[in-house]
């Protein structure tokens, strides 16, 4: 695979996760979560369009091509593979893995990847619960005859990622009531420390259960964790955590929550 520079490869790894985020990849949007200007962002992106990574037809939205899509997922890739390594071995604080790991992604070499990638083993998701890209999904990226099965929204191309979940709701879309399971924090989320720390105070982390939910007319989300503890999420943090349902259990939760053991949990950024 051809050489790009760091940052270009992270303006592709943008794309791609806002896509997987089933969000709209705007140049507004990458402005936002590379935390650049738009006088920065602006001609990067033209120059990526302009080696054919990136197609820009659509004025409206900034989408992958099959070769950047390939650059993409081995950046992705790179990042997760790292973001399990600072938990996993060095121990490094769950909320501080996504902005330590984009730190370590611009110097790491594909020899000390694939070996951190050995010495791990093969992990499907990363610690906020999103997938891992395998190296056949990498392969196949850049062949657009092979590219089948998951589509990943607003994408030029679908990849199939065979170990990625299906039928992921954000959580300030589920109905009252529903019994649930976090399976993924979106990388909008991981900037912030602040509130991953509040997330892993109040347990709402990938594998944690809920028994119960109500939406409130401002946005925000309270939610009941299995310990009993009630917990209240603003808008931004809602939309950002994905849940998958269970099936009913004795105990669950169908109305209003108890309103003791009520605690706030607000987004920082954003």
């Amino acid at each position: 695979m051809k050489e790009y520079s760091g940052q270009a490869r992270r303006y592709l790894q943008v794309v791609y996760e806002l896509a997987e985020d089933g969000e709209r990849s705007t140049r507004a949007e990458i402005v936002h979560r590379t935390r650049r200007s738009y006088g920065t962002v602006g001609p990067a992106i033209s120059e990526l369009g302009r080696v054919g990574l990136l197609d820009l037809d659509d004025p409206r939205t900034v989408r992958l091509t099959a070769d950047g899509l390939s650059v993409a997922l081995a950046t992705t890739r790179t990042h997760r593979v790292l973001e399990c390594f600072l938990a996993d071995v060095v121990g490094l604080d769950w909320a501080l893995l996504h902005t330590e790991a984009l730190r370590w992604q611009r110097v790491v070499s594909a020899q000390a990847e694939a070996r951190i990638s050995a010495l791990l083993g093969d992990d499907p998701v990363s610690p906020f619960g999103s997938p891992i890209p395998t190296t056949d999904d990498i392969a196949r990226g850049g062949d657009s005859g092979t590219l089948a099965s998951i589509d990943l929204p607003l994408l030029s191309y679908t990849v199939d990622l065979r170990r990625r979940p299906t039928a992921l709701r954000r959580l300030v879309q589920v109905p009252n009531g529903a019994r649930l399971r976090i399976t993924r924090v979106t990388e909008d989320l991981q900037s912030d420390p602040t509130l991953l720390r509040e997330l892993s105070r109040t347990g709402l982390i990938p594998g944690r259960h809920l028994d119960g939910v109500r939406r409130r007319p401002d946005g925000t989300v309270e939610v009941s964790t299995a310990d009993g503890a009630v917990v209240e999420i603003d808008q931004k943090a809602a939309r950002g955590l994905r849940v998958e349902p269970e099936a009913n259990r004795p105990g669950q939760h169908t109305g209003m929550l108890p309103t003791d053991l009520r605690q706030p949990i607000r987004s920082s950024v954003g």
